[in-house]
């Protein structure tokens, strides 16, 4: 609720400073078509602006107020093409199957030697068009020697505090395992929310006014000997369904994390590589560090360790 409040506020804020924008440059804009009405016969748009780019001129009654307003309406301009840009895009991706809200990996070590893990998966989804009766998604293995322990996986969806998940179709071997999760019917839709932004159906749902539209899943797997190594990473990566919110969590062992320094977080696109901030908590029984990231599309955030 707080990430989505926090989002409404900016939001309140570039909208009214795109108001005091536009009521300040409308002030700029009365003079030159003042000047063009008063004109017989009516002068062409390069005579405007051959006489605007005169320090003094006779549309404005002050010197430099004519490259004053060129200036703030190339400046606008500039604006209105990447709002454009922006509303274009988020058109296009309010058009995919299903739009992720939030994405929350836990990956917990049971042991010091990090021979035992369990990765957790919590995500919140809403379908964008009719007829999805079913989920794909995939889980592999990065180290060598390591096993997912396929009688382990489990996966639950449900809507309105009820279970939609009808049955788990699972594929592959012990590094690489493909899971599709059918449903009891197709998943529900609601055009409101397909193009409303996330972040304020994330809002609307935690209001409870989404319940019956957006799914909620949550699942494990047990893995082993995948991050028992010198080295380690988990990365969650996004193709063409980009997810508003993404969080990873790995816990280990209180008493044998790594050193120091030795954890580190990373947003990656393509070539282009940008550390993010980790954050380092503490349990009872474990050392906790955190990503996160907003909007990711077409990236992956990753966390890797070095003992």
């Amino acid at each position: 609720m707080r990430k989505s409040t926090g989002s409404l506020a900016r939001w309140a804020f570039w909208l009214a400073a795109v108001i005091a924008t536009v009521i300040g440059w409308w002030q700029f804009l009365w003079p030159p078509i003042a000047f063009y009405r008063a004109r017989t016969p009516s002068p062409g748009g390069a005579d405007i602006l051959a006489e605007l780019i005169k320090p003094n001129n006779a549309i404005y009654g002050e010197p430099l107020l004519g490259w004053a307003f060129l200036l703030s309406t190339a400046v606008i301009g500039l604006f209105i093409i990447h709002w454009s840009r922006g509303i274009a895009d988020y058109l296009q991706n309010s058009r995919v199957g299903i739009s992720v809200l939030e994405t929350v990996m836990e990956v917990e070590m049971h042991d010091a030697a990090r021979t035992q893990a369990t990765i957790r998966r919590r995500q919140t989804f809403h379908a964008n068009r009719r007829g999805i009766t079913a989920y794909r998604f995939g889980a592999a293995t990065d180290a060598k020697g390591g096993r997912i322990l396929r009688p382990t996986m489990k996966q639950t969806s449900m809507v309105a505090n009820q279970t939609i998940t009808k049955e788990l179709l699972i594929r592959g071997s012990e590094s690489n395992l493909e899971v599709i999760e059918v449903f009891l019917k197709e998943l529900p839709t609601s055009l409101v929310a397909t193009f409303l932004p996330n972040w304020l159906v994330c809002m609307l749902h935690t209001a409870h006014l989404f319940d019956g539209i957006v799914v909620t899943r949550t699942g494990e797997s047990k893995y082993e000997n995948e991050f028992s190594g010198p080295e380690g990473v988990y990365s969650v990566s996004t193709t063409k369904y980009p997810i508003s919110r993404t969080v990873i969590r790995v816990l280990f062992q209180q008493g044998h994390e790594p050193p120091d320094g030795n954890v580190r977080g990373f947003l990656i696109r393509e070539n282009v590589v940008e550390e993010v901030a980790l954050s380092r908590s503490t349990t009872p029984t474990h050392s906790v560090y955190e990503v996160k990231a907003n909007s990711l599309h077409m990236e992956s955030l990753r966390v890797q360790w070095v003992f």
